[in-house]
């Protein structure tokens, strides 16, 4: 078969990172099998570059010399691909020094025989004495020679020699030899100087200049510097951030951001301290291990020093002692447990390499003052969405989440996610607020203006108003205007505003927006649905979704994945056009965390109560019914059993199927439930005919 034959069979079209991976796997087996040489060097070269560049090398390490014992195997592929098995061999040892389990006379081995690979096949050695130069910076003391050279001899030899076809970009190379000026060279003016078309955006590439700003950043506290390093750690997390924030690449950089955070933003520090506790699992690679570990230490350390004593933390190590059910930590037992499990690492590549220098880099701290250090948790200042996303648990929130920066009621007490959207819907009559200054600003989105989003987010944080007051305006004005405001600009601001936005009423002010134009594709359909897991939110999305074709099924699903205010929201607004979801809203339309009653009558009459009393009900039918019943006897919030005219007459069908049935121990008491709380002498006596005591429901 042709390489692309195997690449249409195997992996087209799959996601980077282990499925791929996998299926280019299964393709080269397939290839070895077949004994299609030209397909076998392709896939090897495949599976290699697709390990370095979205996974951790490790894979690529292990079946490395399978290729290159393939590659000298067959000597009539020389010509046509010792550039590929080259370009593999320089990145394998680049890598090389992450993972302590390679000794260090076996790296020494393997840039022998590259530098052999590179004298046989006419390619000069600057690659070699580059990764000579940076492994002996990065694992060994000053003046200890690696390969016969120092760090300096061989940055030295390197020089010499001209750029090649095995050479980095230019992008690459000028951070590397920036890196070389901070770090051994010590000299950051001139460093600084190099890094000038890094940082005026002449040189880029996938990678760059996202890692040499991390760099930059962390030299600089390392000088006490935290100006720059804030400066620099922030316009690195946002390049990361923006290309990979749900991938493992970079996983080193972003560590390092969160090192540099920990003096100057501890919000950012602890965004990315989740984020890559959720990656950690991904990642084989030792020293990027070493580097995260040492990073949460240090921020957790931070924390401690600021006197911060718990925090709240979803940790993946269920099998360690530290590991608690309610997420809650003190910073004091994170910030020792981190340390260990750093000096666990440290002390195996200091083993490896014969020195002490990652012990060194554990304990190192930094003398820089904490300007207006604030403690996380006080304000979310990143996305929600990333928020709502990086608290799931196999897709769910957890029961007892809530958004950062809820409101309170008069006694200090945190209002639950949706309860101040429910308060007013369902026991005011919600005020219509005029725009405002939020008009000029849609005015600013409409004409593309980058800066809209952040001026909404500072107009809800200003103004004292809900977006709920202020959602019918919005659509009017953008709908009455259509003419002059840009509809592409307008749908722009509304996606960004909802992925994007760090205020919750932004967000709302996105998805409603959004329903106007009610045209999604995979990604945005998929944050909406995210997004409505969140009580906060379900009620906006539900309202996003329903003028979708199949917008009915995606409220119903919505329903089924909330369980608080945003069920009660869904319940309303859910048509119940199947037998399904009948079924459903019978079975589980009042069940919520609120308060059961703000659905009784909704359920009541979707699940078409009314007519399964009449048919009579099955042994399934009767608990059910009867909570909704006993709900709608005890009304609370809403008018109850009072919205229907035949109340007496609702009840006694209940109650010629209870006569009829077995009754389980929550019959019983739905049946006390009733009898103690309905104002008719004629139900009760019939309540209490069954043997229901009913006068013992109030202590109960």
């Amino acid at each position: 078969m042709m390489y692309e034959d195997y690449e249409e069979k195997y992996f087209d079209g799959l996601d980077h990172g282990e499925a791929r991976l996998k299926g280019i796997k299964a393709a080269l087996d397939d290839a070895l099998q077949q004994q299609d040489s030209d397909a076998v060097m392709l896939l090897y070269d495949d599976y290699i570059n697709e390990d370095v560049m979205h996974g951790s090398s490790y894979k690529a390490i292990i079946i490395f010399p399978e290729y290159v014992a393939y590659f000298e195997s067959h000597p009539e592929l020389y010509e046509e691909y010792n550039h590929n098995v080259m370009w593999s061999y320089k990145w394998i040892i680049n890598d090389l020094d992450e993972f302590y389990q390679i000794p260090l006379e076996k790296i020494e081995d393997l840039y022998n025989h590259y530098r052999e690979f590179c004298k046989r096949f006419n390619y000069n050695l600057r690659t070699y004495y580059d990764g000579i130069c940076f492994f002996a910076a990065d694992n060994l003391e000053e003046d200890v020679k690696f390969c016969g050279l120092t760090a300096k001899e061989a940055h030295a030899e390197m020089m010499k020699c001209k750029r090649d076809s095995l050479s980095d970009c230019v992008a690459c190379e000028t951070s590397s030899e920036v890196s070389y000026l901070m770090n051994v060279e010590k000299d950051m003016e001139k460093a600084m100087k190099k890094a000038q078309p890094l940082i005026d955006g002449k040189y880029t590439c996938a990678e760059q200049p996202h890692c040499i700003f991390a760099n930059i950043a962390v030299a600089s506290l390392k000088r006490g510097d935290l100006e720059n390093a804030a400066k620099f750690a922030q316009r690195s997390f946002h390049l990361i951030n923006r290309d990979f924030p749900h991938e493992t690449t970079l996983f080193d950089h972003q560590s390092k951001c969160m090192l540099v955070f920990s003096h100057s933003d501890p919000n950012k520090a602890l965004k990315l301290l989740k984020r890559l506790l959720n990656l950690l699992k991904d990642e084989p690679n030792a020293n990027e291990q070493f580097s995260f570990y040492r990073a949460a230490y240090y921020f957790m350390y931070q924390l401690d020093r600021h006197e911060v004593e718990q925090i709240k933390l979803k940790l993946p190590f269920k099998n360690e002692e530290i590991y608690k059910e309610d997420n809650i930590y003190n910073v004091t037992d994170l910030r020792d447990f981190f340390y260990d499990k750093a000096k666990e690492i440290a002390e195996k590549f200091d083993n490896r390499n014969h020195n002490t220098l990652y012990a060194k880099r554990l304990d190192e701290k930094y003398d820089v003052q904490d300007v207006n250090f604030q403690k996380p948790l006080e304000k979310l200042d990143y996305p929600i969405l990333d928020y709502i996303r990086e608290n799931m648990v196999d897709g769910a929130l957890p029961d007892d989440f809530i958004l950062p920066e809820g409101s309170v009621d008069d006694e200090g007490d945190r209002f639950i996610d949706g309860a101040m959207d429910g308060i007013l819907l369902y026991h005011n009559d919600p005020q219509i607020n005029e725009l405002g200054r939020l008009e000029d600003i849609i005015k600013d989105a409409a004409a593309g203006s980058d800066a809209a989003i952040a001026k909404t987010d500072r107009f809800f944080e200003k103004e004292d108003i809900r977006a709920l007051t202020l959602v019918d305006n919005v659509q009017k004005y953008i709908l009455s205007n259509q003419e002059t405001l840009d509809a592409n600009n307008m749908y722009k601001y509304a996606i960004y505003l909802t992925v994007s936005a760090k205020n919750k009423e932004s967000v709302k002010i996105g998805l409603s927006i959004l329903e106007i134009f009610c045209d999604y594709n995979d990604a945005l359909l998929e944050a909406i649905l995210d997004l409505a897991k969140c009580n906060e939110f379900t009620l906006f999305c539900i309202w996003a979704v329903r003028g979708l074709e199949n917008g009915n099924e995606l409220i119903f699903s919505i329903a089924q994945n909330v369980y608080g205010w945003g069920r009660i929201f869904a319940v309303d607004d859910i048509d119940p056009d199947t037998d399904e979801i009948k079924e459903w809203i019978l079975n589980e339309g009042i069940k919520n965390s609120v308060y059961a009653g703000y659905s009784a009558i909704t359920s009541f009459k979707k699940a078409e109560v009314h007519s399964l009393l009449e048919n009579g009900l099955t042994q399934q039918q009767l608990t059910p019914v009867g909570a909704i019943i006993a709900y709608l006897v005890l009304d609370g919030p809403t008018i109850g059993i009072k919205a229907f005219e035949d109340g007496d007459n609702i009840i006694n069908m209940y109650l010629d199927s209870a006569e009829k049935l077995e009754k389980e121990e929550i019959d019983t008491k739905i049946l006390q439930l009733i009898g103690a709380n309905y104002d008719n002498d004629e139900i009760k006596n019939r309540i209490v005919a069954m043997g229901i005591d009913i006068t013992d429901d109030e202590e109960s």
